[in-house]
């Protein structure tokens, strides 16, 4: 009897043998005709590897930024339950995952507007004001005048920016625009932090 069963397990192992080789052989010919299909087809070659290269550079992008965002978050909470400071400290962070470099929070008594101060991978200085305000409270004119007022004369600001955890006023979306003064609102920064910088920004 155990001759028998011996044979049946080297029968079974010499079939498997054979369908593996079988299956490699079948798999080879398969990438051989594709290898050939390309060949005869470059302009498709050529659109599957730039499809590839872009999926590449997205999945490293997620990955560093998503290793970016784990850094910010470390305290678990949302940028509206931070305190100030903290979240003047959660700007620069971003600022630093943008590629940003001289990056300092300068924010306090007597800072003048220029709460986090950066500059970009051209060399443009950045002067961010930072407002960590309710939903109920969104930022008005008035302190959107105190900004304007400090961000280039005072600070020499290359690029002027006003983040709120909040909302602007029609007249202070205005008076922004009209002294070119950037501005990212409640949802700007939510998409900041789970997407990247803006472009302007980066």
């Amino acid at each position: 009897m155990a001759r028998r069963t011996r044979r049946r397990r080297g029968g079974r192992g010499r079939a498997r043998l054979r369908l593996d080789g079988t299956a490699l052989a079948v798999g080879a010919v398969l990438v051989l005709a594709a290898a050939r299909w390309l060949r005869d087809h470059p302009a498709v070659a050529y659109g599957a590897a730039a499809v590839t290269v872009l999926l590449l550079a997205g999945w490293v992008t997620r990955g560093r930024w998503g290793s970016a965002v784990r850094l910010r978050t470390r305290t678990g909470r949302s940028p509206l339950a931070l305190s100030p400071s903290g979240f003047e400290r959660h700007i620069a962070d971003l600022l630093t995952a943008a590629g940003h470099t001289h990056v300092a929070v300068s924010g306090g008594a007597g800072d003048l507007g220029a709460d986090v101060v950066s500059r970009t991978r051209t060399g443009q200085r950045v002067v961010v004001q930072c407002k960590r305000y309710g939903p109920r409270n969104p930022v008005g004119s008035g302190d959107m005048q105190r900004f304007v007022g400090t961000a280039r004369p005072h600070h020499g600001a290359d690029i002027a920016l006003f983040v709120t955890t909040s909302r602007f006023t029609r007249p202070a979306a205005d008076y922004a625009r009209t002294h070119q003064v950037f501005t990212i609102d409640g949802a700007g920064l939510e998409q900041w932090r789970r997407r990247g910088a803006p472009t302007w920004l980066a």
